[in-house]
């Protein structure tokens, strides 16, 4: 298993929803999931690609000759189309058999897999796709995360939003515990899980300080990682 990178590689925040209001869903470059790539590839997937701009960041970076995108939204899919070599129109879940067999070197599921109904069965059905030695990258916010406990625990909330973690298009939540249990029993190795976006610094040292460690999980408002079959 690689050595777990420092969490200073990554641009903490950068890319991640929030509630701020400042971040778009379908147009960022997401450099800090970019710097997951080991290595330049010869084809990846992006699933749930928005405008394509995570994938043709890739392209431009020289870290990959071509690229596909998935993407459900068929405005959104139009655009994209105009910067990748191929876009694929509809639901993941149902175009996975017609994708080629151990064809893509890595497959990207950036803020994704939560928005589906079964992401264990995409996750066990893309196995097929990709090929030896490949990855699969990607992002998933933490429901754990100490800000949104408070608004469960304290304030007898559960609000959903228009982004974010409580996103209302999401229809599955992960804790970092879950999210690893679904890439273990999905028979993927986790090489790297890395928190990013994390509580402010001056109470994130004093929350994990004060709880000896055990609430570091919490003090992140997402996780990036990659997996390997």
């Amino acid at each position: 298993m690689n050595q777990r990178p420092h969490l200073d590689q990554y641009r903490s925040g950068v890319g991640v929803h929030d509630k701020s209001g400042n971040s778009n869903y379908y147009s960022m470059q997401r450099p800090e999931i970019a710097k997951l790539l080991p290595r330049p590839v010869n084809r990846i997937l992006d699933v749930g690609c928005g405008e394509g701009v995570f994938a043709k960041f890739l392209k431009d970076q020289g870290l990959a000759q071509e690229v596909w995108g998935v993407e459900l939204n068929e405005g959104l899919s139009l655009v994209a189309a105009q910067h990748l070599d191929k876009v694929l129109i509809g639901d993941i879940s149902a175009i996975i058999s017609d994708l080629p067999a151990e064809f893509f070197d890595v497959v990207f599921f950036n803020d994704s897999l939560e928005h589906m109904v079964d992401p264990f069965s995409v996750l066990n059905s893309i196995r097929a796709k990709i090929s030896r030695n490949g990855y699969v990258i990607g992002s998933l916010p933490n429901i754990g995360y100490i800000r949104q406990v408070y608004e469960l625990i304290i304030q007898k909330d559960w609000r959903y939003c228009d982004q974010g973690i409580m996103d209302r298009t999401h229809l599955r939540f992960f804790t970092l515990k879950s999210m690893k249990r679904m890439f273990s029993e999905t028979n993927f190795t986790a090489e790297t899980v890395v928190g990013i976006a994390p509580i402010r610094r001056v109470l994130f040292v004093l929350f994990k300080y004060l709880s000896f460690g055990w609430l570091t999980d919490s003090l992140y408002r997402q996780y990036i990682w990659r997996l390997r079959l």
